[in-house]
């Protein structure tokens, strides 16, 4: 298409809304432990599950029942749980339900219950043996609240209309009704019903069975969804809506209902947005991830009161209306609602997979330089692991790391495998997990079998490993005839030490007039030469011109130049080291440049950033202050200076 539209197309990405939740830029971890650490780790910080005989059984089906009265914002519930015993004499049910709530009775196959903080322990009328099935209910009341830090139930308004939604991930689900509040007990279905004032309208997933006036100014909506769901994906939003439908027709001739709930007040904006952009998303998708995973019911979209968007499972809950936060929501249908990561340390498989989406949907629809430049607006710096250790922290679960970096994971993936097996992978990934819970070994193994070579390296650095590769590279020739020229290639990792030796695919793009080649180096080392021939002596010689790899690479014209460069920028010693009020540390700089400050606990999250121009000597002072003016307490910092091409570090102490 003409360049000049192309431009226009892109102009109308937003930039701000990108992600399944509304983040803040988060800290991260500094510098990743040793990998066997890191996987040994696996489930020890994860918050979902408080007791592990929470598993001794499985959770078949869910039946919730809601009576809203938002005016005094409290509810009436029960649920049913249709589960099944795992163990030889099941006696008791563990479950979670935030002691906020008050639990009225349990009933069915449950007989009396003791609460302990967030959990009820349910004795069970009938010990169960191994694969026996029961139904158990527990009837509750209250007030629900929004965990702090961990999202879950509101009551709020718009424009003077009360509007009660729900956003669950992480650990929200357990703020409003009973469950196995952890993402890998998907139960097979989920009833939800929901009485509320009749002026509103009650949405939830899968279809819309019935609807019932109750002739006292209330109504009862009925919904049931048949496929498998986790907890943090059931979700309700109630509010005057303004509801209209659509059809999406299949390529296999196959069609189903497009849903769509909005204020009235926004109703010709997001009809617009939504109207335009959802058939071409779901088109893009479909031909790249296959068939939409829950055709027999519908995809809908509902706004609801929190920012950025929550892909809840058939109906995402829409803070927004622009078209990246769409494709992005959507794409969640199949990546972390059909396929979800077991715990959130795997997060980045639901996230990463979503953020790339992006990406495929704008290469998709409008071109591979849209889909370079969606990648292009994802590269930022991040120093932690993709591999969440501290799945007890939202913050932590949701840093920008695993929506950013994890798409380029997968990016790169596509390059070192080639387009051919990489969308066979995510062929194979669906077959293989789908309406399944999964973690990265996973899919690491499902890459190697269609790749058919060991990918231990790759996901060893760039999921469980941290940083990124900062090359510096020049090129000369070697030597010529009028047949052939030998040129060689310099690859230096100029990375701190405490950060891995990269191995990767590295294109170089040579040229003069007349030609134009493409050969790839693998660079597994701090230092490495290449020698490379040519058929032509090149004039241009490009290093991954397309950026295929998560890196920053500088050119030099010998390495003299490259010794220049390293010894013009160096950290000086701090002083006084340990410091009680202030400590000073000389930035050295052989020409005017930008630098990055950046201050970090012992926990290696970031508490303070700056930036400044620097020339020659710049004596940066710190008085022990966060970014956000707060007096950091005693202990151990660490000072990272960075410019783009080099990074430098060292340790201070603060002692109050």
């Amino acid at each position: 298409m003409p360049l000049r539209k192309l431009v226009l197309m892109l102009m109308l990405f937003p930039v701000a809304l990108l992600f399944a939740q509304p983040l803040a830029d988060q800290s991260e971890e500094m510098i990743c432990k040793e990998i066997d650490e890191y996987r040994a780790s696996f489930g020890s910080l994860a918050r979902p599950v408080t007791n592990d005989a929470m598993f001794d059984y499985d959770v078949k089906w869910y039946d919730l029942y809601f009576d809203l009265d938002p005016v005094n914002e409290v509810i009436q519930a029960r649920t049913q749980i249709l589960f099944q015993s795992e163990v030889n004499a099941l006696s008791t049910v563990i479950l979670d339900l935030t002691d906020v709530l008050t639990v009225d009775s349990v009933f069915g196959a449950g007989t009396e219950f003791t609460r302990g903080g967030d959990l009820i322990t349910i004795t069970l009328t009938d010990t169960l043996a191994l694969g026996e099935q029961a139904i158990l209910g527990i009837a509750y009341h209250g007030q629900p609240q929004a965990e702090v830090g961990f999202q879950g139930f509101e009551f709020g308004s718009h424009n003077g209309h009360p509007i009660i939604s729900t956003l669950s991930e992480p650990y929200g689900a357990r703020s409003w009704w009973p469950c196995k509040d952890s993402p890998r007990d998907k139960a097979d279905s989920v009833a939800i019903t929901i009485r509320a004032p009749g002026d509103l309208i009650a949405v939830s997933n899968g279809m819309l069975v019935n609807t019932i006036d109750n002739l006292d100014g209330s109504k009862t909506w009925f919904w049931q969804h048949n496929y498998p769901i986790t907890t943090y994906l059931v979700h309700l939003a109630v509010t005057n809506y303004e509801y209209w439908t659509d059809v999406y027709h299949f390529s296999d001739g196959d069609s189903m209902p497009l849903e769509y709930w909005v204020y009235p007040e926004y109703y010709s904006t997001f009809y617009t947005r939504w109207q335009t952009d959802t058939p071409y998303i779901m088109d893009a998708y479909n031909e790249l991830f296959g068939k939409y995973p829950y055709e027999n019911e519908k995809y809908g979209m509902v706004q609801f009161n929190w920012g950025g968007g929550m892909e809840h499972q058939t109906c995402s809950s829409m803070g927004g209306a622009g078209e990246i936060l769409n494709a992005h929501e959507m794409a969640h249908q199949w990546w972390g609602d059909m396929i979800t990561c077991a715990d959130f340390h795997h997060i980045w498989l639901n996230e990463g997979f979503a953020a790339y989406s992006e990406a495929l949907y704008a290469e998709n629809r409008f071109g591979t330089a849209s889909y370079f430049s969606a990648m292009s607006n994802k590269d930022w710096d991040f120093y932690g692991s993709i591999y969440r250790v501290d799945t007890t922290s939202v913050n932590s679960i949701f840093n920008r790391i695993v929506y950013d970096k994890a798409a380029w994971v997968l990016h790169m993936l596509r390059h070192v495998v080639g387009d051919e097996n990489f969308f066979d992978i995510l062929t194979q990934w669906r077959n293989e997990y789908e309406f399944s819970t999964v973690r990265t070994e996973d899919f690491q193994n499902v890459a190697e079998n269609v790749y058919g070579s060991d990918l231990t390296w790759f996901f060893d650095e760039w999921i469980y490993g941290a940083g990124r590769p900062l090359y510096r590279w020049w090129w000369g020739v070697q030597n010529t005839n009028n047949d052939s020229t030998i040129i060689t290639l310099q690859v230096d990792q100029t990375q701190d030490n405490s950060y891995p030796t990269y191995t990767m695919p590295i294109d170089i793009h040579l040229s003069d007039a007349t030609h134009d080649t493409v050969l790839v180096v693998w660079n597994d080392s701090r230092s490495q030469e290449f020698s490379l021939a040519l058929p032509f002596n090149p004039g241009t010689v490009q290093f991954d011109p397309e950026k295929w790899v998560y890196r920053r690479a500088t050119q030099v014209t010998s390495l003299d130049e490259e010794t220049l460069l390293a010894n013009d920028f160096s950290l000086g010693e701090g002083y006084p080291n340990p410091f009680n009020g202030a400590v000073t540390f000389p930035i050295h700089t052989g020409f005017r440049q930008v630098v990055k400050v950046s201050i970090f606990n012992i926990l290696g999250e970031r508490v303070f950033s700056d930036q400044i121009v620097a020339d020659g000597t710049y004596r940066y002072l710190w008085s022990g202050i966060s970014s956000e003016s707060q007096v950091l307490g005693s202990g151990v910092y660490l000072v990272r200076i960075d410019n783009g091409d080099f990074q430098h570090q060292m340790k201070i102490s603060f002692i109050k």
